[in-house]
């Protein structure tokens, strides 16, 4: 029984922290969710309901790969926008004047770390419920296998993008600057870099690069993706292996966290 306390003590301020943030954060939630939805109906849906049929996607699996070209783009805005401020805001509201009596640095991090997390995975699978609904209301047939390899690797790269918006969060003071630089970053940053480095070593993988990481996401939705060439006939690099995306997104991950875990405890309200 002292066990059962001790533990309950323990993970209560971890829960409260999970359940009042994910309150604070449900608008977010369903205005992304709707987003989502909606565009893959617009993108897809709309030419059969036009009967447009014969504009849809020759396959199931194209079909998949085309409704989620917009995913990694909402990844990132939700990431921006439910981690940008997980820090941050703590010291610019004072809240941690308030909440330190009753939770630790550490509690209070994992807390909102965990309610955030679980509020975009659940973006992520409405996203993949959708194109799965659409494919087999359009093509009679969902490939299954390969929408759960694909969620995995969106859930990974999740993990690490929001690992890089939480370091930044933990020892800058504002959201917006947060946002421009992760969004910069993604869609400029790892480009020019991804760029300069086929200049002068067109051979090396650019495992770096988010951006390419990323990649995967798409082409997992293809049953063959493993065979695939992931090299164009220019030399350009398209998506990596398996084990190489599930590295470097681990790397990523575990560095950043644990960077902005250290940053946030040394850093006073």
């Amino acid at each position: 029984m002292k066990r059962l306390n001790k533990l309950k003590i323990t993970f209560q301020p971890i829960y409260h922290t999970i359940y009042l943030n994910s309150i604070l954060q449900i608008k977010k939630f369903v205005i992304f969710a709707l987003i989502n939805i909606l565009l893959l109906i617009i993108a897809n849906f709309i030419f059969y309901a036009l009967g447009l049929a014969s504009f849809l996607p020759y396959s199931l699996a194209t079909f998949y790969m085309n409704g989620s070209q917009p995913l990694i783009l909402l990844i990132v805005l939700e990431v921006c926008f439910f981690f940008s401020g997980i820090l941050c805001s703590e010291f610019n509201n004072k809240t941690g004047l308030t909440i330190m009596p009753l939770i630790s640095k550490n509690k209070l991090l994992l807390g909102k770390f965990i309610a955030n997390l679980l509020l975009v995975i659940g973006l992520i699978g409405v996203h993949y419920m959708t194109i799965a609904f659409l494919g087999y209301y359009l093509y009679g047939g969902v490939i299954i296998s390969n929408i759960l390899i694909s969620f995995g690797f969106a859930v990974l790269f999740f993990l690490a993008l929001s690992s890089i918006v939480t370091f930044f969060s933990s020892f800058m003071k504002s959201v917006v600057p947060i946002i421009i630089i992760i969004i910069g970053l993604f869609f400029f940053g790892f480009s020019i870099i991804e760029a300069f480095m086929r200049t002068i070593a067109p051979e090396f993988e650019p495992l770096y690069s988010l951006s390419y990481i990323s990649n995967i996401i798409l082409y997992s939705l293809y049953p063959n993706f493993t065979s695939m060439d992931r090299v164009t006939l220019l030399g350009q690099w398209i998506f990596p292996t398996v084990e190489g995306a599930l590295i470097m997104m681990s790397i990523f991950t575990v560095i950043f966290f644990t960077l902005a875990n250290q940053l946030f405890k040394r850093r006073g309200f």
